[in-house]
């Protein structure tokens, strides 16, 4: 499952402005929209939906491809979409999904260094990947807690003024569950005991090697939970006539919508 807050967002530039977020994502690619010429500009609002999820991709479970009039397969845009068979005879409808200035899905791994990941999800947390056989003072002298919140480490390549790669990683601050207490965010991806049991080219220096991408050398890591964000414009289409109140004369002005509300 997954949890999620929506809110109004009236900071709007006219009938239709652009709110908080801007255009990056992807366009919800399940339940068709209709063609934009068949909708009218118009009052209405802007909702943003924020939350977190196991499911990979989620975008297929907000808004899953070719479930036609099955309603036990629609996902939350579906429904969207759909206002009017969901909630017969609702005042509002989705406008125009198929056009990112009005609709927009993001979707990234839940990580504690994205700056766009919305707030609220998991409780941070160190979680220890291999035992220092060292005090806490000692510990500090090799250099933890020098390379910022996603990991922890101490490493024998490390340079005298903490420059070099960083081979092993010996603790990392992670997003848990609150409920579950299981780790929801993207970490490194690193040699474990169980791999070193397995593997006899492999010793006990090995634990908490990160690993690396054969190609590209650059670190692998393992993704788990997965953040979205869903900005939809939904219009009005039998709002009240609010006089405008700057010009005294009937219509939709920017006042006279947040009036309207």
């Amino acid at each position: 499952g997954y949890e999620a807050s929506m809110y109004m967002n009236d900071r709007m530039a006219g009938p239709y402005g652009q709110g908080d977020y801007g255009q990056q994502g992807m366009t919800g690619m399940g339940a068709p929209a209709a063609p934009a010429g068949n909708q009218e500009e118009g009052p209405g609002f802007v909702v943003v939906v924020e939350g977190y999820s196991p499911f990979k991709p989620v975008g297929a479970l907000l808004d899953p491809h070719s479930v036609g009039d099955d309603r036990t397969k629609w996902g939350f845009i579906t429904r969207l979409v759909n206002l009017d068979k969901v909630m017969p005879g609702c005042e509002f409808e989705l406008y125009r999904k198929d056009d990112i200035k009005h609709f927009t899905l993001e979707s990234r791994p839940v990580d504690l260094l994205d700056p766009k990941m919305p707030g609220g999800i998991g409780v941070e947390k160190e979680v220890e990947r291999v035992r220092l056989e060292v005090d806490a003072t000692r510990r500090g002298a090799l250099g933890a807690y020098q390379e910022g919140p996603r990991y922890d480490e101490t490493s024998e390549y490390r340079g005298a003024a903490g420059a070099g790669r960083q081979e092993r990683v010996y603790a990392e601050r992670v997003l848990v569950d609150p409920m579950t207490n299981e780790e929801m965010s993207k970490v490194f991806d690193i040699i474990t005991q169980q791999e070193i049991d397995g593997n006899p080219d492999l010793t006990e220096k090995d634990l908490g090697r990160k690993k690396y991408d054969k190609l590209t050398n650059e670190p692998l890591f393992i993704e788990r939970d997965y953040w979205f964000r869903v900005s939809a414009k939904v219009r009005w289409k039998k709002a009240p006539v609010v006089p405008d109140a700057t010009t005294g004369m009937g219509g939709y002005g920017s006042e006279g919508m947040r009036r309207g509300y």
